[in-house]
């Protein structure tokens, strides 16, 4: 605080012969009742220094402190240093320059109260300790400290009737008290009541007989079926764990059972007793990425409530659990995460997915599969050339599977039934190796799945899944209007199912070796990444031929390749949607090679491309066909009520007229654009001008023909108009 001296002492004043001394003036007490200081303060031991504070209004004034044990010694606030818990008495003094000391009686005194911290021991979760060594050596094999705050708080361990015993004299298999004890006061120390169990690494129990091991693959294998090995430590494996008997493994939900880091078999644990049950309970199981986690051939494993199965790795199948032959598998909670399978070829990629946690194999004899609780990241179920004793099957009564593929492979489908629980993405393989359909689990609607979909027909809302030929043929009768789809791969099955379908879905790339005509509706759907092209040994005037009562077929994402065999497609009913895809490589010698629209006939483009075909029937009097009629055809149809390009890109088209242009309206509407690409566009006359309305797009040039045949004018600029072969731009 700041201290002012008044600086008139000793002045001499003279006047009327007499000498006034000014020096000294008399100093003030402090106001008590303007002090403003806290009675008592009270902290919690937290290891920091606590201070105090007094003030006095409108007043320079500096205050010191002093304890009871040495009030006279006044300081800071800081230097009283009241860290440890407990009571204090803190005495003040006030100086400033006008007043006299003022010290705080016994009643005014700061009276500071540091109470302990209250600190609960409670780390004595089965506590164990092993019967060799001494001292006695007490820990948490949780958490491997002795307390929770680290406090250095010493135990003694006593028997019922308070005698502390030692090495020497405790008993294996014997519970003891646990007394703490603890001095230092800034604490206050509740010990939870604690119990000490005298054991060694491993206990077995069968029965009511308990026989306890150092080592762990000593217990086992000296373990008697039917016995359960609880784990009283971690287990470190350094070469495979064969189970050849019924036995349960209890990590009491501490141990973690791990592989040593210079591992090298195939899996850590091996099942292969048809006899044998190998349950794992309350443990962790880690492969460190070292190998697989476990392999049952036979038996059968069950992974209880408590139990995870992680960090396995493989190059040959599953890098988790791995379900095969004669084995059997049940899951009733923990979980299956976190494993990886490195050994699938760039073909085989799902493999890389799915097939990393738990693999369900084409077992033999196994009878049974499931997940009743718990948790898999990605399950596989399995189907080859064994499943004709038995092909993989799998069911899921409650629990969580994020992602599950169920295989088909050799002729045979695996099976997957769900009755409950929750399935995030289910793969369901077609007929072609290596694809799938993706399905939705509805959570509670119990339904069986099998690995070789040909084809789905959803009715009210409900995906029914086929595998049979013959049931889709007879579903698809009896529900004629009900939304249907197949799966799609090869030319057999494409003629058989098509015509039954609204939606053909690729799975594969197609080859047809002959024409193939839609007489009703359909969506051809190759997924942006397959193609249907002509054979080597095609026959037929084109790929695709659409006619019949007003059918619309859909080109949705699809590659069409005429391989130069024969031209693309022909529509001469109903409409003909580009949407998505890629038509190319068609040629024909009888006008267009690519998409040749007709008679009655509808087109619409909303995106893809129609390039790359060719027309190689012309004679050089009719050279213009063969440079501009090469892609697209709008023919001289007689009811087609609509031609237009709305997207996409065609490198060549032609807007047709001839003699049956007559039997269309004057006013019809040949073609229209609205949008798209186009290089090269011709609009004949022939007697009658053809139409070509353009609303928006690009088009690079257009050539409209005149009354004298085979002439044609070039618009160099094509802006919104209706353009007439043999007129010109009339509007």
């Amino acid at each position: 605080m700041k201290k002012f001296k008044i600086a008139i002492c000793a002045l001499l004043v003279l006047c009327s012969s007499f000498i006034f001394a000014a020096c000294g003036e008399d100093k003030k007490d402090f106001d008590v009742s303007k002090i403003v200081a806290d009675q008592t303060k009270e902290f919690v031991y937290d290891s920091t220094a606590k201070t105090v504070s007094v003030n006095y209004p409108d007043v320079d004034f500096e205050v010191e402190y002093a304890l009871e044990s040495d009030k006279y010694n006044y300081m800071s606030a800081s230097e009283l240093n009241m860290v440890d818990a407990g009571t204090y008495k803190v005495y003040y003094k006030l100086t400033a320059d006008g007043y006299n000391d003022y010290i705080s009686p016994e009643e005014k005194v700061i009276t500071v109260k540091i109470a302990p911290k209250p600190v609960t021991v409670n780390i004595f979760d089965n506590l164990y300790f092993k019967s060799k060594g001494s001292p006695i050596n007490i820990r948490d094999k949780k958490t491997g400290v002795v307390n929770n705050d680290n406090l250095g708080i010493t135990y003694t361990v006593k028997k019922e009737n308070g005698d502390e015993i030692n090495t020497a004299t405790a008993q294996l298999g014997e519970v003891y008290d646990i007394i703490g004890s603890w001095t230092n006061t800034n604490y206050a120390v509740t010990f939870t009541p604690a119990k000490l169990k005298v054991t060694e690494a491993v206990e077995v129990v069968k029965g009511n007989t308990t026989t306890y091991y150092s080592d762990f693959t000593t217990a086992v294998s000296e373990a008697l079926s039917g016995s359960i090995i609880k784990l009283n430590d971690n287990v470190r494996l350094t070469s495979q764990l064969t189970i050849d008997k019924s036995i349960t493994i209890d990590g009491q939900d501490k141990f973690v059972m791990y592989a040593s880091s210079e591992y090298t078999d195939d899996q850590m644990i091996l099942l292969n007793n048809t006899s044998a049950t190998l349950e794992l309970k309350n443990i962790t199981v880690d492969a460190k990425n070292k190998a697989r986690v476990i392999k049952a051939s036979a038996g059968t494993l069950k992974i209880e409530e408590g139990t995870t199965i992680t960090n396995g790795k493989s190059n040959s199948f599953v890098g988790g659990v791995f379900i095969t032959q004669k084995a059997n598998f049940m899951m009733n909670g923990g979980s299956i995460t976190g494993n990886s399978y490195v050994g699938a070829t760039e073909n085989d990629e799902y493999y890389k997915i799915y097939s990393t946690d738990l693999w369900i194999g084409a077992n033999a004899t196994g009878t049974y599969a499931s997940v009743n609780a718990g948790y898999v990241g990605n399950a596989y179920v399995n189907s080859n050339e064994y499943s004709a004793y038995g092909a993989g099957k799998f069911t899921i009564e409650a629990g969580v599977i994020d992602n599950l593929y169920v295989e088909y492979d050799a002729g045979f489908g695996a099976k997957f039934e769900y009755k409950n629980g929750t399935v995030n993405n289910l793969m369901v393989s077609t007929t072609v190796s290596g694809e799938y359909v993706t399905l939705e689990v509805v959570e509670g609607q119990e339904k069986t799945y099998n690995g070789g979909i040909i084809g789905t027909i959803t009715t009210d809302g409900v995906v029914h899944e086929f595998t049979s030929p013959a049931d889709l043929i007879a579903y698809a009768t009896e529900h004629p209007t009900d939304y249907r789809k197949a799966y799609l791969a090869d030319e057999t099955n494409f003629r058989a199912y098509a015509h039954l379908v609204n939606e053909v879905v690729l799975i594969g790339d197609l080859e047809l070796s002959e024409m193939y005509t839609f007489t009703t509706s359909a969506v051809i759907n190759g997924q942006d990444k397959y193609t249907i092209s002509a054979s080597d040994s095609f026959t037929g005037n084109q790929m695709f031929l659409v006619q019949g009562t007003n059918p619309e077929v859909v080109l949705k994402d699809v590659t069409l390749d005429g391989n130069q065999k024969t031209r693309v497609i022909r529509a001469e009913a109903g409409k003909l949607v580009v949407d998505g895809a890629t038509i190319t490589g068609g040629m024909s010698a009888s006008y267009i090679g690519g998409v040749y629209i007709t008679y009655s006939a509808s087109f619409e483009m909303i995106s893809g491309s129609i390039t790359g075909n060719s027309y190689v029937g012309a004679t050089e009097t009719d050279e213009y066909y063969k440079i501009y009629s090469t892609d697209l055809w709008i023919g001289s149809n007689a009811s087609g009520t609509m031609a237009a390009i709305n997207g996409g890109e065609v490198g060549n088209m032609f807007v047709n007229s001839n003699s049956y242009s007559a039997q269309n309206d004057p006013d019809h509407v040949s073609f229209v654009m609205n949008n798209g690409e186009v290089d090269n566009v011709y609009v004949e006359y022939d007697e009658y001008g053809a139409k070509f309305v353009f609303v928006g797009g690009n088009i690079d040039n257009m050539y409209l023909s005149t009354t004298t045949a085979g002439t044609y004018e070039t618009i160099d600029t094509v802006t919104a108009g209706t353009y007439v072969g043999g007129e010109g731009e009339v509007a």
